[in-house]
């Protein structure tokens, strides 16, 4: 799906194609990334359908028996406008501002695809689902039928199973995670947020808009002080949190009954709370525990800033997991600032030329750290000369990786400086 943004605070417009598996953004700070990132999580995050366009009240009359349906495009495709055009409406509320603040007043999402190339991303994919252990939905590629079957359930549960793969076919994936460039300090301090967790949650409840913080944020901590709620069973991407742990952080996460995190390795002679960890530890918790324990199939992470606290080998190494993150299903968005994390995405993308397992294996990566140029779709934030705004352009990828000038340029403008303090120094 293509969507248009406009004018959302310094942001005049951007075009995204929320189809790519891994959208980076980069630019300038106060560029409006993380506004960007805001809208995309809330069109999935806030969707919500009660209209069983899918048939499963039929199955849940006849359990156990798979019922064939064929897909109408025309009512999905009316659904999705008129979810645009509501989300359109909301954005004052989403953003906890009042309609007239400069930053909504006059922004805009416009859905750039039509209905048929709408009905072809849907045509030509395959989509596989279980959920809740009971509900199944299979459309297989360059087909306009499915299948769904129902070993179980109840009319709720149907309801979410219905919104969950709508959601997946509007969007490509399912939006569950959203890390926020302060993570470190929501999972230090996340009894203590939980307590102001229960306010803002209760105020979400009633309706009521004043709870100082986008709704995003607000949906985070809505979670952050019953960590048990939210991670309460095990992933079948658990072996990306073990990748993470062996690779990052040199030990092991372990989430305790008292809504605690402690941390342990090797090393140490006995675990210690998350609060005594090192900054890089606060920094990865979340998104470790996100994998281990919540993400599932067509998941949409969100990270703003990965490489916050992180040494550079472990940006380095970060961006191995990244690969493999989207690799193994999950899509991924990224706002970063670092040099280290782009040079490594390009690295893994150049590998894809390259046929050789062994030799990839040589260079010390394998072959789930490679990345195909087109999954990749970066971002640039641009400041216009005249200063009027922000425009976000897709950088082209190809099969040696993308280019970010501003990066490349501070690079050598310190290079160029360091080299004229030694001339001056040396008296040359």
């Amino acid at each position: 799906m293509r969507i248009r943004i406009e004018n959302i605070g310094p942001v005049n417009k951007i075009d995204l194609d929320l189809s790519k598996p891994f959208l980076i953004f980069t630019g300038l700070n106060g560029t409006g990334k993380t506004y960007v990132s805001y809208i995309v999580y809330s069109l999935s995050a806030f969707f919500l359908i009660k209209e069983d366009v899918l048939g499963w009240n039929d199955v849940l009359k006849t359990p156990s028996q798979k019922k064939t349906n064929e897909i109408n495009y025309k009512k999905l495709f009316d659904i999705l406008k008129k979810h645009i055009d509501t989300i359109n409406f909301y954005l004052p509320y989403i953003f906890n501002v009042d309609e007239k603040d400069e930053l909504v007043k006059n922004a805009r999402i416009t859905l750039l695809t039509d209905i048929d190339e709408f009905k072809n991303s849907i045509y030509i994919s395959h989509y596989k689902f279980e959920a809740i252990g009971t509900f199944e939905f299979e459309k297989k590629g360059k087909s306009n039928k499915f299948t769904i079957k129902c070993n179980g359930g109840n009319t709720e549960e149907a309801e979410f199973v219905n919104q969950l793969i709508i959601k997946s076919l509007f969007f490509g994936s399912i939006i569950e995670d959203i890390e926020t460039s302060d993570r470190s300090g929501l999972f230090t301090f996340n009894k203590e947020l939980g307590r102001k967790a229960k306010d803002i949650e209760k105020n979400l409840s009633s309706g009521n808009s004043k709870i100082n913080y986008p709704l995003p944020i607000a949906n985070l901590l809505k979670n952050i002080g019953n960590l048990r709620e939210r991670f309460f069973h095990d992933s079948k991407y658990g072996f990306l949190a073990d990748k993470i742990e062996n690779v990052i952080l040199k030990g092991h996460l372990i989430l305790k009954d008292e809504d605690e995190v402690w941390y342990s390795n090797k090393r140490m002679k006995e675990e210690i709370p998350l609060s005594l960890t090192s900054s890089g530890v606060k920094t990865i918790c979340s998104i470790v525990l996100f994998l281990r324990h919540t993400a599932m199939d067509c998941n949409l992470m969100i990270i703003d800033e990965p490489e916050i606290n992180l040494h550079p080998k472990n940006q380095i190494l970060l961006a191995r997991v990244f690969s493999m993150i989207v690799n193994s299903g999950i899509k991924l968005i990224i706002n970063t600032h670092s040099d280290y994390i782009i040079r490594e995405i390009n690295n893994m993308i150049m590998l894809s030329s390259i046929k050789d397992e062994k030799k990839i294996k040589e260079l010390g990566y394998s072959k789930d750290e490679i990345l195909e140029s087109d999954i990749v779709s970066p971002y640039y934030f641009e400041i216009q000369k005249n200063g009027a705004g922000v425009i976000g352009k897709e950088i082209e990828v190809t099969k040696t990786g993308f280019s970010i000038d501003l990066i490349d340029q501070v690079i050598n403008d310190q290079i160029e400086i360091s080299q004229k303090i030694y001339e001056a120094i040396e008296g040359l």
